[in-house]
């Protein structure tokens, strides 16, 4: 890590040491960088906030499209990397529930995971979808409803 990087990241220490920081003053801090530094290493910041403070560099990725760009591109590959390790287990209850013509399900699951880490995980097929009568579903398709509620496409017998 290079001289003018290794400053800005003790200076976000010192920043997010103080008790009552928040977003704005983190992204206050970031823009303040962009105007004393020749450079700022954004991937070394968002490294050093998600091992001192993950919860607030995910509210700091809601109101910073790039923050929020690059989180999304580095936690597909860590999934990747750990699907065998990661799952997600969701229960949901297809009891009154009909089937479309061709036996999908539509459910909706609210969660407080990051829709980054939703899509990754469907991508590498750690969703597993179980139903309180039928055991495993057949996870077939997602997709967004709002921040942190989703539409489940699940059909029933065990997922291949």
């Amino acid at each position: 890590m290079g001289h003018e990087a290794t400053k800005i990241i003790e200076e976000l220490e010192f920043l997010l040491s103080h008790p009552a920081i928040n977003v704005m003053h983190v992204e206050r801090f970031y823009n303040n960088c962009l105007f004393l530094y020749d450079t700022v290493p954004l991937f070394v910041i968002v490294e050093h906030m998600k091992k001192v403070k993950p919860k607030l560099l995910k509210e700091w990725s809601v109101t910073n499209k790039t923050v929020q760009s690059l989180l999304s591109e580095m936690e597909p590959a860590q999934d990747e990397e750990n699907s065998s390790k990661r799952k997600i287990n969701i229960h949901v209850d297809l009891s009154g529930l009909f089937p479309s013509p061709n036996g999908i399900y539509q459910v909706t699951w609210e969660t407080e995971i990051e829709e980054p880490n939703v899509n990754a995980h469907f991508k590498t097929k750690s969703l597993h979808v179980f139903d309180k009568h039928d055991g495993q579903l057949n996870l077939v398709g997602i997709s967004q409803l709002d921040i942190n509620h989703y539409h489940l496409y699940v059909k029933k017998g065990r997922k291949t």
